[in-house]
């Protein structure tokens, strides 16, 4: 499966891995937009994709500027689409509210749909050793 929808909480989910298929994208995308009683925020999860080309851009561009859309929130890891997700972000500014972010939690805490978190990230596990052992000088 190269996406999936998904609305909780109010935000529409949109995770696309591997490598997105741009038409059949567009089609499930705007069939569930249309079908929305109210304006929703859409977050696109790109942590899982392996490229973001033009074409996927293009139908993403065209169909984000539906009514239903309120709000647009982009999250990805791969600093490989970094120059793509910025060019996507700054077409897409003038049109709606776009954020750019590395997790999915920071921009639905930046839409008021989650609550941010309350204390500083830390490393947890096996980690968070590493906190504690001294620094070397060099």
């Amino acid at each position: 499966m190269a996406h999936q929808l998904s609305l909780y909480e109010g935000a529409l989910r949109v995770r696309i891995s591997g490598v997105g298929e741009a038409q059949p994208l567009y089609h499930d995308l705007h069939n569930f937009l249309n079908n929305l009683p109210e304006p929703v925020t859409v977050i696109i999860d790109l942590t899982m994709a392996s490229s973001f080309g033009r074409t996927l851009q293009a139908m993403l561009y065209r169909v984000l500027q539906h009514r239903a859309v309120e709000n647009i929130g982009i999250c990805f890891t791969d600093q490989d689409l970094a120059a793509d997700v910025r060019s996507m972000a700054t077409a897409l500014a003038s049109v709606r509210r776009v954020k750019v972010a590395h997790t999915e939690h920071e921009l639905l805490a930046a839409y008021g749909l989650a609550d941010p978190p309350t204390q500083p990230r830390r490393l947890s596990g096996m980690l968070s050793r590493l906190n504690n052992l001294p620094q070397k000088s060099t």
